[in-house]
């Protein structure tokens, strides 16, 4: 009897389900029956969640086979590797798989499914059931064909009236506000949706002006949360509409309101609150207000001031917010709604300060933080107020973060200095970008400014580089300047989950063609004949960028075969064994080898935190080093003069990558490798002058154990790639060759590990000192040729070409949009008589123009060109310094070149030797300082560096 003509089945036909339902139903139970014991792929589409769980229900009562079900995580890359894990040496009856829908990347599960297809059906001796809707029996047949060649397809239709059930009952929720999912359900509803309004297209009678008002609203909803946010607003204004024809008031005002959110998230990214998102914000917050003045409701009133409090704040409409605050208070008093309360004091105090009423402000944000601390364990209030497994105390973080930068502020007003510090930091310590990413801006901002006026200078610097590592990862700022370029992110206002195909990779990836490196890197690394890569280009290409912005996020959305990425960045070579051994999995985190690219977090060199401002941070921590802004030494300089020497450790030793060439991809064209050294969690090699490793150091982690680790890491399916970032340091810790020795015997021993990938990433003027591993045995595998063009990989600068369509993705986004007639002139400027674009350049001339808001050419001709920009730029990060630090600024930039114009890597010792020539003279003048980029006639541009 075969799979299409199974047996009649009385129990089966007595199910309540449509005649059409009970045939498909029976037919893939007969095909799980008669495929036991060996592998079959059965395809059941259906595209209502509910409806397949009762199904699945249903099935596993008739079948003879038990069934097991396999639910698919976001973590989950392969799907050989997710049904192995799970089901390990014990054979199943048979397999369902469901969760598809809510994979991050389907597109790699299903390529990766479709090269090991093979390993199905050796391994797998058991039917295999794949629950899809519509929309991933697309992506199957293209990116999956030869395994969805092997599927019987069984489908499963909804009836007509469970739909409509279906659209009213979640329509009734959502206007109730009692639509409350995990992100895993929005997901999936949004193809639900979508196959409801293409089901009830067909059949006019059903679908009425209410439904489809229904659908519409639903729509609108769905594509908001999902990041559409153009998508969402069409949908709303159609639901609108139709709620006008029918005349329902209520739903219309839920929608205005939902009109005027949307608009804001489309505000959002733009500083200007003329703009005109920002204005069509207002508006419909002004409908919506209007309109429930109409039902004289004090509920809707009180949920107005939560729902656009923080709206109205930053549209600065001072009394509309007081009006509507003073109004809630009353209500949430008599409610005794402590949460919302707290927050009526905290919009108080907001219009206070904006009124300059100082105490007024000081003793109404006291309230709110007397309130706050009273808050028992309350029900998450979020953005949307639909997310069911957000923590609550993600939430009540940014509530805490607001209050604590009102009060600082006040205190500031108010002349509490040291009182108003501490608020700040405590502001910016429990916030999070990841949910008001305006908010801690604001912070960070403010807080900069205290520190500078307090004479703190270097801690005003690093705010002020970590304020625009921030800006540049959430799409605020186009340029970032002399910084490495660092995976982007969104905040939660935003979306719940990155809608993009390439993941966080940052666009200028994408944008300068560096995309087609990485792309040219994960095929090296896929090649069996590839196991070492060398990335060499001059300072400032945009080496680091690379790899922190566009190699380790493509990695971690990367499978080959059955085994998963798992990129481990290293950028600090003192005790070097130690530092490898912390940033590996640790051997009690080794069972759950699905998440453990998520968990390992190369910026910080630990394991990964949880998706709050540290993981922002990490990347401005390394930016503290600021070594890379250049100012960053003069920023340590702010100290005083004769901390110097230590800040200028900071400086990293090199620091003055601005010059850099940037030919480095300009992958984010702002590498700004510089940031070479991150001075906080590294020991710098600035330090390296007087403290080498120990022996014991080194040894307290063993080589062994990590060859040990990575053989255990392959048994998992992980295929590490260790990548040895901004790797000239190492030559700069390691002054002997012994010492130099032991790492590329470890080198060489790793690259024996069948799945491990090596990736150094260095200077060009460095890459010589490679030729010293050549001959170790251990290098066999690589023909002892490290530097034959197997493993050399040069990035170089841009072309003019490429160079304009960086700038103008850079910008597209933002709130900082150029001529292109300017466009055109500057590239022509960057390019010069090299005819090529420098990513250090372009990043801190376009930084300059964004700082100067010089957006036409007329302004370029008129504020000053290129050169002019480039001498502003250094006059800031010298500024940043503080006024009695200037000569000894301008001083160490000119210390950081030598007579050539090339901007050698010095020690902290070297820096402190050759300062104390100009500080040991008495009588010391400004016009003793020798000609440096700042001062007039010593005007050094970018391309008389040889970086």
């Amino acid at each position: 009897m075969t799979d299409s003509q199974p047996p009649e089945n009385d129990h089966v036909n007595n199910d309540v389900y449509d005649g059409l339902r009970l045939r498909s139903l029976q037919q893939l139970a007969w095909g799980i029956e008669t495929s036991a014991g060996q592998f079959k792929l059965i395809l059941a589409r259906c595209n209502y969640a509910s409806l397949r769980d009762r199904l699945i229900e249903r099935l596993r009562e008739i079948s003879q086979v038990e069934i097991q079900l396999l639910v698919v995580q976001q973590s989950h890359k392969t799907l050989y590797t997710a049904i192995r894990d799970e089901f390990g040496e014990n054979v199943p009856g048979c397999v369902m798989v469901v969760g598809l829908e809510t994979v991050q990347n389907l597109a790699v599960m299903l390529t990766s499914a479709n090269q090991v297809r093979e390993e199905f059906r050796k391994n797998f001796p058991f039917p295999l059931v794949l629950w899809i809707d519509d929309e991933i029996y697309k992506q199957l047949i293209q990116f999956a064909p030869d395994l969805e060649s092997w599927a019987t397809t069984r489908n499963f239709a909804i009836s007509t009236q469970e739909l409509v059930d279906f659209i009213s009952k979640t329509a009734n929720q959502w206007f109730s506000n009692n639509l409350k999912f995990s992100v895993d359900v929005y997901i999936k509803l949004e193809n639900e949706l979508e196959a409801a309004q293409r089901d009830l297209l067909n059949q006019p009678d059903v679908y009425n002006l209410e439904i489809q008002a229904n659908l519409e609203s639903l729509l609108g909803f769905i594509k908001q949360i999902n990041n559409y946010k153009d998508s969402a607003i069409e949908h709303y204004h159609k639901a609108f509409e139709l709620w006008q024809q029918s005349n329902n008031l209520e739903r219309q005002v839920k929608i205005l309101g939902e009109i005027g959110f949307c608009y804001y998230l489309k505000a959002f990214k733009h500083q200007d609150i003329n703009h005109p998102d920002w204005q069509a914000t207002w508006h419909y917050i002004q409908e919506y207000i209007n309109f429930i003045n109409q039902f004289r409701s004090p509920d809707l009133i009180a949920n107005t001031v939560v729902k656009f409090g923080d709206v109205l704040r930053e549209l600065q409409k001072w009394e509309m917010l007081q009006s509507l605050a003073e109004q809630a208070l009353v209500i949430h008093q008599t409610n005794n709604q402590i949460r919302e309360l707290a927050k009526d004091y905290g919009f108080l105090a907001e219009v206070a300060l904006a009124k300059n009423n100082w105490v007024e402000a000081n003793q109404f944000v006291k309230q709110a933080l007397e309130l706050f601390a009273a808050i028992p364990n309350v029900e998450s209030a979020n953005i949307s107020g639909v997310l069911a497994d957000i923590p609550e105390r993600d939430f009540k973080s940014k509530d805490l973060s607001l209050y604590q930068f009102i009060l600082g502020r006040s205190q500031y007003h108010l002349g509490q200095i040291q009182e108003a510090t501490l608020s700040l930091e405590t502001a910016r310590d429990v916030g999070n970008p990841l949910e008001d990413v305006r908010l801690y801006l604001d912070i960070l901002r403010f807080l900069q400014q205290l520190y500078f006026e307090q004479k703190e200078y270097l801690k005003a610097y690093k705010i002020k580089q970590q304020r625009r590592s921030i800006e540049q990862q959430f799409g605020l700022r186009a340029f970032i300047g002399a910084g490495r370029l660092e995976a982007t992110k969104q905040a939660f206002v935003e979306t719940l989950r990155s809608n993009s195909p390439q993941g966080n990779i940052a666009p200028e990836i994408a944008a300068s063609g560096r995309l087609l490196d990485v792309e040219r890197l994960i095929e090296r690394m896929g090649r069996p004949d590839k196991k070492l890569i060398v990335i060499h280009g001059q300072s400032g290409v945009g080496k680091s960028s690379l790899v922190n912005a566009g190699l380790v996020p493509a990695l971690k959305d990367k499978a080959i075969g059955v085994q998963d990425y798992l990129p481990v960045v290293m950028r600090v070579y003192t005790n070097w064994v130690e530092e490898l051994g912390k940033l590996l999995p640790k051997s009690d985190e080794r069972e759950i080898c699905r998440d453990a690219i998520h968990r390992v977090y190369p910026d910080s060199g630990e394991s990964e935190p949880q998706p709050s401002t540290s993981e922002l941070e990490t990347p401005t921590s390394e930016l503290e080093t600021p070594t890379s802004e250049l100012g960053t030494p003069t920023s340590e300089l702010g100290t005083s003069t004769s901390e110097l020497g230590t800040p200028t450790s900071e400086l990293g030793t090199s620091t003055f990558e601005l010059g850099t060439p940037t030919s480095e991809l300009g992958t984010p064209t702002f590498e700004l490798e510089t940031p070479t050294f991150d001075i906080q969690n590294t020991h710098s090699l600035l330090a390296a002058s007087s403290s080498r490793p120990s022996a014991d150091a080194m040894n307290r982690v063993s080589t062994k154990s990590l060859i040990t680790q990575l053989r255990e890491n392959e048994q998992r399916n992980l295929r590490t790639v260790l990548i040895f970032d901004q790797f000239e340091e190492f030559f700069f810790v390691y002054t002997e060759p012994a010492q130099r020795k032991q790492f590329f015997e470890f080198l060489g021993e790793c690259l024996n590990v069948l799945s491990v990938k090596v990736i150094l990433s260095l200077r060009v003027d460095y890459i010589h000192y490679l030729l010293e591993c050549n001959d170790l045995s251990s290098l066999k595998i690589i023909g002892n040729d490290i530097l034959s063009n197997n493993v050399l990989y040069k990035l170089g600068n841009f072309s003019p070409v490429d160079a304009k369509s960086i700038i103008q993705r850079l910008t597209e986004n933002t709130s900082f949009h150029l001529e292109p007639a300017l466009v055109e002139q500057l590239v022509q400027d960057l390019a010069g008589e090299l005819g090529e674009v420098r990513p250090i350049e372009l990043q801190v001339v376009g930084a300059q123009l964004q700082t100067d808001n010089i957006t036409t050419l007329a302004e370029y001709r008129q504020r000053g060109t290129k050169d002019e920009l480039v001498k502003r730029y250094l006059d800031e990060v010298v500024n940043d310094c503080g006024v009695e630090n200037q000569q000894a600024a301008e001083i160490l930039l000119y210390l950081l070149t030598d007579e050539k114009g090339t901007r050698p890597l010095k020690t902290r010792a070297e820096l402190e030797r050759d300062l104390q020539e100009y500080f040991s003279v008495s009588g010391f003048h400004l016009s003793e300082i020798p000609p440096t980029p700042l001062k007039k006639g010593g005007l050094i541009s970018f391309q008389q560096f040889s970086f």
